[in-house]
């Protein structure tokens, strides 16, 4: 079945509750869906607002069309993810064009005994854990918004020519 007659010129995703940056790239529907247009060779961006108690979603979609201005035209099957800072704590101090950060967070897990006896873990903590050159990460914290180049293509191509040598 198909949704649109004419071509798709640019697949929009968000802006997601929560920045899409470091490793919550990997576990995030807005940065999928993107992907899903960039294996139908349309461009997409996904975009995504730093989570915080007062979510002001109407200004950070005028960074994100002012960001996205500047970015266009968005190559077919490219994906661009974009972050805007915690807002409350002022205007973004400008774009910064960084690569994705692979740090999770400072994160422990609490001990705890459920209502059926059962020893259960709770995962706990908060920071997101930074890194020493500007990433997406780095950048947020510092209040710049983020645009940050992804692929679809996980794999790391250097490491399996290397694995291709086994005789198998």
């Amino acid at each position: 079945m198909q949704l649109h007659a004419e071509p798709i010129d640019l697949v929009v995703a968000g802006i997601n509750n929560g920045a899409n940056a470091g490793i919550n790239v990997y576990y995030s529907g807005t940065v999928a869906a993107a992907m899903e247009g960039a294996f139908l060779k349309i461009p997409a961006v996904a975009m995504s607002l730093s989570r915080e108690e007062n979510m002001d979603y109407e200004q950070a979609a005028r960074h994100c069309v002012e960001v996205l201005k500047k970015l266009m035209p968005v190559k077919k099957g490219h994906v661009l993810n974009i972050n805007i800072p915690e807002l409350s704590k002022g205007p973004p101090k400008g774009v910064r064009v960084v690569p994705h950060s692979s740090k999770g967070f400072d994160e422990y897990y609490i001990r705890q005994t459920n209502e059926q006896g059962q020893t259960v873990f709770q995962l706990a903590g908060g920071s997101h854990l930074l890194d020493e050159s500007p990433t997406d990460m780095t950048s947020l914290a510092e209040g710049f918004i983020t645009v940050t180049a992804l692929v679809p293509d996980m794999t790391d191509h250097r490491k399996t020519s290397e694995l291709q040598k086994i005789k198998w």
